[in-house]
Order: C-alpha cells, then sequence, then structure tokens
C-alpha cells in the first residue's frame, strides 16, 4: 500500500498519491472495511465441520453465514465492531458486551435473511423475532441505539479476539 500522511496516502514506489486525504474516511468506513474483523472471524466459523464441539454439533449453514455476513454490510459506520461466536445448535451469533455500561447484545440469524436479537443495558430490554436485515439500518431501531452505547470489542479487551 503506501504512506498516510496529512495529504493523503501515497505510494511508497511513485511517489503518486493514492487517495486524497477526503476520501480516506469514506474507505475506512465501508461497509466492507469497518467489520473486517468480524467478517473475517464469520469466514473461519464457516469452515467448522459438523462434530466441532462435540458429536452432536453441526456448523453454521451457508445460508446463516451469508445473512451475518449481509447484515454486517447494512450495520452503519458508527456502531461498534461485533463479535461473531458459532453455537453448537448450527447457530451463529453476533455478540456486543459492554461491562462499563453493563450492555449486552446477542443478536442471531434466520436463513431467510433475517435478524432476531436480545439486548439489555440499565434502562432497557428488548428483544425482537423476524427482523429484515434490509431495515437494520433505520434510524428508530432501537437496537442500534443500545449499541452505539458502547465501545469497541478492542477498546474493551482484547480477550475475546485473543482466544479466537
Amino acid at each position: 500500500m503506501g504512506m498516510a500522511n496529512n495529504i493523503g496516502i501515497f505510494s511508497r514506489q511513485t511517489k503518486q498519491r493514492l487517495f486524497k486525504k477526503a476520501h480516506l474516511n469514506v474507505l475506512i468506513n465501508h461497509p466492507s472495511w469497518r467489520h473486517e474483523k468480524a467478517r473475517e472471524r464469520i469466514k473461519d466459523l464457516a469452515r467448522l465441520e459438523p462434530g466441532w464441539a462435540g458429536p452432536e454439533s453441526y456448523a453454521p449453514p451457508t445460508s446463516i453465514i451469508k445473512t451475518a455476513l449481509t447484515f454486517l454490510d447494512h450495520l452503519p459506520p458508527d456502531i461498534p465492531t461485533p463479535y461473531p461466536v458459532a453455537i453448537g445448535a448450527g447457530e451463529l451469533t453476533l455478540f456486543w458486551e459492554d461491562d462499563d455500561q453493563q450492555v449486552l447484545v446477542d443478536l442471531g440469524f434466520g436463513s431467510d435473511r433475517s435478524y432476531n436479537y436480545y439486548a439489555y443495558d440499565a434502562t432497557i430490554e428488548i428483544a425482537e423475532d423476524d427482523c429484515p436485515i434490509d431495515r437494520v439500518d433505520r434510524k428508530d431501531n432501537q437496537l442500534l441505539v443500545l449499541i452505539r452505547r458502547q465501545k469497541e470489542p478492542e477498546q474493551l479487551s482484547d480477550k475475546l479476539w485473543e482466544s479466537s
């Protein structure tokens, strides 16, 4: 790639400007880059095989993996990055937890491009099933309001990412 400075990103080889500074924020917050750590973890979980967590465990099906990746694309850029977790019953969840603010969000997926969640903090407890993915970024989405109250997982603790 290149070197970043106060004007933009330049190629080390040619010293030619690759991106203007104004474009950097757009690139960094693009959905395909914004939650890259979670996206890579989901791709790792897609490689699980039956029996991965014991004789009666199942890997998340391809349809749920695709739904989870699509969900990440629909998250607004200011939403902290979730931690993906596979469950032996063939499920995949995205998990947000902030001990400082006592926020917990557990979000799962259906194979029909829908999601469900259970979330709470000190002031509210919410849950919903069969939410369409294409409406996750609505301004009135209480789930996003709750998630925004916490920090990025890297700022909380690297223990989850290090153990994966």
